[in-house]
């Protein structure tokens, strides 16, 4: 019979640590454990702000090319204080990503990169932005 769920999940991981304790009170050598979440992780992270007040622009266009791949960047639904522009969606490459809204100069980043970090994750564009007022 096979359990599914947490319960099955939680001793597999009980069993792993017992193992892992085990060969390191034995003296053995133990690889470097992996561990991989099931909730994306971010590869495209932008704060806005306006170059002379220094206060966050919640609803500046953000968008992220690859070639013909586009994809335009929601704010996060996050008081004004805290807004902040993220996704997960994006596969490795390198992206050029622009940020505009009307009022103020629009600036492009060139040649962003997203790229493996191990087995599970991405590393991506962290980009904090300010726009200067026209």
């Amino acid at each position: 019979m096979t359990m599914c769920g947490p319960t099955n999940r939680l001793a597999q991981h009980l069993t792993c640590l017992a193992v892992v304790l085990a060969a390191m009170s034995s003296g053995c050598d133990v690889p470097e454990a992996i561990f991989c979440v099931d909730e994306p992780v971010d590869t495209a992270s932008l704060i806005v702000t306006d170059a002379d007040t220094t206060e966050r622009i919640c609803d500046a266009t953000i968008e992220i090319r690859n070639g013909e791949y586009e994809e335009t960047v929601p704010a996060a639904d996050l008081p004004p204080e805290q807004c902040l522009y993220h996704t997960s969606s994006f596969r490795e490459g390198t992206y050029d990503v622009t940020v505009s809204r009307d009022g103020y100069a629009t600036q492009t980043f060139e040649d962003q990169r997203v790229f493996s970090s191990g087995r599970c994750h991405r590393e991506g564009i962290k980009l904090k932005v300010a726009l200067e007022p026209e």
